[in-house]
């Protein structure tokens, strides 16, 4: 802390395929099979973030991360990580244990632990004997699984992630859609 300013205290290292694992104080990296070649990088973190270089140089395969942070108070089955570019938040995931929060990257960049509280947001798009269509939203990780039923009777649902639609289509003509509808999605 700087004048009650939290600063960042970057650790510039050398990154090559002879020595991959690195330990720091707040976290553990190892690169085993993941680098092209050498590379001179920069590592910080504070209790927010965890910031492993800058997106510019590829890695080949996926690097894995071990963040000696406090598990929040927060249930940590719903504390993950992100992966924070221009403002967007990207699942990452991870695992807590008693060290803290296990992952692997893909990519080097800024990355922070968010709790995932808010249920997905579901809109009805359209319903009718032929088709039934949905909009589904998620503000951090994602949807994990969907499901719906009508009249009890389990129906297969599409999604499309990129335009946050799932849909169905009635495979049975002698049975339409209508009744019932119970629709779980899980994020």
């Amino acid at each position: 802390m700087v004048e009650n300013q939290e600063v960042f205290v970057p650790v510039n290292v050398v990154l090559n395929q002879n020595k991959y694992k690195y330990k720091f104080t707040d976290f553990e990296v190892d690169f085993k099979d993941a680098l092209f070649d050498q590379h001179f990088v920069t590592f910080a973190s504070s209790d927010e973030e965890l910031k492993l270089h800058t997106d510019v140089i590829p890695l080949k395969n996926q690097a894995k991360i071990i963040w000696h942070k406090n598990i929040y108070t927060a249930d940590s089955s719903k504390s993950k990580v992100y992966l924070i570019t221009n403002e967007k938040k990207k699942f990452i995931g991870g695992h807590w244990n008693d060290k803290g929060i296990n992952f692997n990257i893909k990519e080097f960049g800024t990355y922070q632990v968010l709790s995932d509280n808010d249920a997905p947001n579901i809109l009805l798009k359209s319903l009718n004997r032929n088709k039934i269509s949905f909009t589904v939203r998620d503000n951090l990780s994602g949807i994990q699984s969907i499901n719906c039923w009508i009249n009890n009777q389990w129906v297969l649902m599409n999604y499309e992630y990129k335009y946050g639609v799932i849909w169905a289509e009635r495979l049975d003509k002698t049975v339409n859609f209508s009744g019932n509808i119970k629709l779980e999605v899980i994020d």
